[in-house]
């Protein structure tokens, strides 16, 4: 062999040496970089699916929750045509069942549950949370279905069905590749969504599909780890291919559930790696440079795919997870605005039961109480229409009414709004418009209430204007109903969202006025049903109009008359609280802040804090407690502290008292939460913020009394306040005239004493 050929043989032993080292390291590197991009967006369609998956089962137990709500528990005769209604209503279940541990009382629908599940694991849990999601179970009709246990009283559990395919069809729509997919499995690893339907309807187990024992290892581990860390990825080899695996904890699930999102590595881009491997060393063979620029062609070309698939999915977890925020954000409102109006009824109610006001002081609790209710009304109607709306359930009812009869009614039932206001409130009706009209009264007088709602609300002083006007067509009336009010208006930027559902705009500047933000989304609902159009003209810090245009048929050709312009005088109302007797410790010695935006909470809290004896202090601000705390011209045993209040709300004000004022006092002195927002959650939120305690509206008056011993209550106070101050004797209250109470079988002597001897209470 000549020397040419050596060194032909060298060079090339040498060349395919470092072209193997080179394409091999190579091959390496991008498959390590590109399996861990495909890994990281998985996760992110995982936790897409995760998030729709928990609110899914959120809204299934608050739908369950609220059928049993609707039961009324004094008459169980009417339990099974009440579960019919709902579930008949409902597009979510199949049928409803409520049992004890030896029968079935009430139920509706077909397959039905059998007493037997009263021991399934996941029914006793419902006595612990107020709804449990099953895992899938077969009834007796072989039908495959979740099931909601909901306790409902005494030992009764209820149980809704939901089809089993249920989640399996929520899925479907995630795809990964060609045969990639979103599956969920219980605790035990049974299927109970997946694109195939067959795996659930025949309760099908990952184990099953695992087959070898490698494979089944790593469906425990990966089961295991994302109960224990919450989420995690993971290769599997099934069938003989390979595929990528991340998985995730359903954190909305009672039963342990996992979400796993699995992809074929040979349909996504590590197929083509080995493809181009081959191709780069036959170049690299014969043309060193060029194969250089075609591997990096190939590789952008790879790169640029996954990107385009990283940002579709990052828009798509964008768009659920502000779904999440507005539902959670809806959710605190709707229990802050039902929770502030309960809080003065209750709260109102309890005070009054003790019997130490007088007539005047009754009245006018009376009178808080029943504003409260008809604020309560209000949101809950709210509500109400705009399920009915969104279910497709709204219903124009056409009728024949006055116009003259149906604005004094819009306007009677909301002068009461004005209040105290300085408020100038006027009627303008066309004196031509015919009085009698075709149309649906019950609605336009909840277009004109809401509007009228809405502006007393935000409106602090200034005039309130309603205009009834309109045009005629032939036997059709143009209606418009016009309100201009003199109040905050609204911002321009948010002018485009004023009509959405489930939101309020400029929620800190109007968070002290009570509402659910449903209001103008449901009139412009009705509206549109009506063949109408609104329309608002705003200038923010100046005011608002509010115009309606309706079509409605005329009734004969009288015209309303000349009505003129009618100045409302408004109602003079109070606005809403107390309970009997109770046993206290008095704390004369001890002196509380109270700290709400509510004149009516403030009143409240003192009435309940009344038996204690305690000097009490309060403000209707966060900052005004802040420079309390500072200035200390008096020190505070405890501060009962509000959260959502205008300007600074409780968080912050709590913030600067424990942080920014540099003072042990100030670090140290008891503050507890008194708000009517109840979520789930808040309290471990209020804890680690600075706050010693926790109560919600309305006001449980013995967790009150257990806050005050834990936090307020100073034995050696109370015995130096004790012997400064001894006991004044007690004489037992003569028994009153017999003639005053003649009650058959009324033990008057025996009634005294359990009131302590007050008589004055007994009377009452």
């Amino acid at each position: 062999m000549s020397f040419r050929w050596k060194v032909f043989l060298v060079s090339v032993a040498i060349t395919v040496t470092i072209i193997l080292t080179t394409i091999g390291a190579s091959r390496y590197f991008i498959q390590r970089g590109i399996r861990d991009t495909i890994l990281a967006d998985l996760g992110i369609m995982a936790q897409l699916a995760e998030n729709l998956v928990s609110s899914d089962i959120d809204l299934m137990k608050a739908q369950a929750i609220g059928v049993i709500q609707e039961l009324p528990f004094q008459d169980q005769k009417r339990w099974s045509a009440i579960l019919e209604k709902e579930v008949e209503s409902s597009q979510l279940f199949m049928s409803a069942t409520i049992f004890s541990p030896t029968e079935i009382v009430a139920a509706y629908g077909q397959p039905t549950v059998p007493v037997s599940y009263y021991d399934d694991p996941f029914a006793q849990m419902a006595f612990q949370k107020p709804a449990v999601l099953s895992s899938t179970r077969t009834l007796p009709t072989g039908e495959v279905v979740f099931l909601l246990y909901v306790h409902v009283k005494d030992g009764l559990i209820a149980a809704l069905s939901v089809p089993g395919l249920y989640f399996a069809k929520v899925l479907e729509g995630f795809t990964v590749w060609t045969t990639g997919s979103v599956y969920m499995v219980d605790g035990s690893g049974k299927f109970v969504g997946h694109r195939n339907y067959n795996y659930v309807l025949d309760e099908y187990n990952v184990f099953q599909v695992a087959k070898d024992t490698e494979n089944v290892r790593a469906f425990k581990k990966f089961l295991a780890e994302a109960q224990k860390r919450g989420q995690g990825r993971s290769g599997l080899k099934l069938d003989y291919q390979e595929r990528l695996v991340y998985y995730t904890r359903i954190f909305g699930s009672d039963d342990g559930g996992t979400l796993a999102v699995s992809a074929l590595t040979s349909e996504g881009p590590l197929a083509h790696v080995d493809k181009g491997v081959v191709v780069m060393l036959f170049v690299f063979l014969g043309l060193g440079l060029y194969c250089a620029w075609l591997i990096s062609g190939f590789v952008e070309r790879q790169f640029n795919t996954i990107n385009i698939q990283y940002n579709n999915l990052a828009e798509l977890s964008e768009v659920a997870k502000n779904a999440s925020e507005a539902k959670t954000n809806f959710l605190a409102n709707m229990s802050h605005e039902m929770r502030t109006p309960l809080n003065a009824i209750i709260g109102f109610s309890d005070l009054m039961l003790c019997g130490r006001y007088d007539a005047r002081e009754s009245q006018e609790n009376l009178h808080k109480v029943h504003s409260a209710g008809l604020i309560l009304l209000g949101i809950i109607n709210d509500i109400l229409d705009i399920s009915k709306i969104e279910a497709g359930y709204l219903e124009i009812v056409e009728g024949e009414y006055g116009l003259p009869s149906l604005v004094n009614d819009a306007v009677s039932v909301n002068l009461f709004r004005i209040g105290a206001k300085p408020i100038e409130f006027h009627v303008v009706v066309d004196p031509t418009l015919p009085s009698k009209l075709l149309g649906d009264e019950l609605r336009i007088k909840q277009i004109c209430s809401n509007l009228l709602s809405n502006a007393f609300k935000y409106t602090e002083e200034g005039r309130v204007e309603l205009t009834i006007a309109g045009t005629i067509e032939e036997e059709t009336v143009w209606l418009t109903i016009t309100v201009k009010d003199t109040g905050l208006g609204i911002k321009e930027e948010d002018l485009k969202k004023l009509f959405s559902a489930y939101s309020q705009v400029d929620t800190k500047s109007n968070r002290k006025i009570e509402g659910t933000g449903l209001g103008l989304s449901i009139v412009r609902k009705m509206v549109e049903k009506m063949g109408g159009q609104i329309d608002v003209q705003s200038v923010y810090g100046q005011g608002s109009t509010f115009s309606v245009t309706i079509p409605q048929k005329m009734v004969g050709s009288e015209a309303i008359g000349d009505l003129g312009e009618r100045e409302q005088e408004k109602p003079s109302l109070a606005v809403g609280q107390d309970k009997g007797r109770r046993q206290v410790i008095p704390m004369p010695y001890a002196r509380i802040l109270l700290v709400d935006d509510v004149k009516a909470n403030l009143d409240l809290a003192r009435g309940i804090l009344k038996p204690y004896g305690m000097v009490i202090d309060a403000v209707t601000s966060g900052q005004a407690a802040v420079d309390l705390i500072r200035e200390r011209q008096v020190s505070y045993d405890a501060i009962f502290m509000d959260h959502m209040m205008p300007g600074m709300d409780g968080l912050e004000a709590v913030r600067i008292i424990r942080h920014e004022i540099d003072d042990d006092y100030a670090k140290t002195i008891p503050i507890i939460a008194l708000t009517a927002n109840a979520i789930v959650g808040n309290e471990k939120m209020f804890l680690a913020n600075g706050f010693q305690a926790y109560l919600t509206k309305p006001i449980d008056i013995h967790r009150m009394d257990q806050v005050l011993k834990n936090l307020v209550r100073d034995k050696e106070r109370e015995r130096a306040w004790e012997a400064e101050n001894p006991p004044e004797p007690v004489t037992a209250a003569p028994p009153p005239p017999e003639e005053e109470f003649m009650v058959p079988g009324l033990k008057v002597e025996e009634a005294l004493e359990r009131f302590g001897g007050d008589r004055e209470v007994f009377v009452n």
